[in-house]
C-alpha cells in the first residue's frame, strides 16, 4: 500500500485570514493548497540525463526536479471545510 505525500510549492506564503464570524483565527494558513507530489512533478520539465556508461551503453533516464515544502506540519481546517497540513520548515528537492 503506497501513501501519497502532499507538498506545497517552495514559494508558498502564510496568510492570516480575518474571521467573519465567531472566534478569530489563532494560526496562519497557507496561501495555496497542497498537491500530491505526483501532480507537482507532472507539471515539471522532464529532461533525459545520462549518469554513466554501463556494459550495454549509457545509462540514461528521464528526470524532473523542483523545490517544495513537504506538507507535514500541523493540520488546520480551512474555510471551505477541508483539512490541510501546514508546509514544513525547510525546502527540499522533489526528484522524479
Amino acid at each position: 500500500m503506497s501513501r501519497r505525500q502532499n507538498v506545497h510549492p517552495a514559494d508558498t506564503g502564510l496568510a492570516f485570514p480575518e474571521a467573519t464570524t465567531g472566534r478569530r483565527r489563532r494560526y496562519h494558513v497557507p496561501d495555496r493548497t497542497a498537491v500530491s507530489a505526483e501532480l507537482m512533478l507532472a507539471g515539471a520539465k522532464w529532461r533525459k540525463i545520462s549518469w554513466r556508461c554501463g556494459t550495454k551503453g549509457k545509462l540514461a533516464c528521464q528526470f524532473a526536479a523542483c523545490r517544495v515544502r513537504v506538507a507535514d506540519g500541523h493540520k488546520h481546517r480551512m474555510g471551505d471545510g477541508r483539512v490541510q497540513a501546514m508546509p514544513g520548515e525547510q525546502e527540499v528537492w522533489l526528484v522524479g
